[in-house]
């Protein structure tokens, strides 16, 4: 498994976090492959073939997602 990435001559993380946060909220950014990007973001909402649940990191079960604003990446 690849640790890094070579991204305009830096090394940066194969996987990472990423999030913003105000003293109000906290964002955090998920990638998702074309497939459910595509259609999520021309819906504004996740639509097939995303489906909720599922599992997460190490396999273990994840809460369904609510309310999920979508933005082009």
């Amino acid at each position: 498994m690849r640790l890094f990435a070579s991204l305009g001559g830096m090394d940066v993380p194969y996987r990472q976090i990423r999030a913003a946060y105000t003293d109000d909220s906290i964002t955090v950014y998920q990638a998702y492959d074309a497939a459910i990007a595509g259609p999520a973001v021309a819906a504004q909402r996740f639509v097939a073939p995303f489906k909720l649940g599922g599992r997460g990191a190490c396999g273990r079960e994840r809460p369904a997602a609510r309310g999920a604003a979508l933005s082009p990446a």
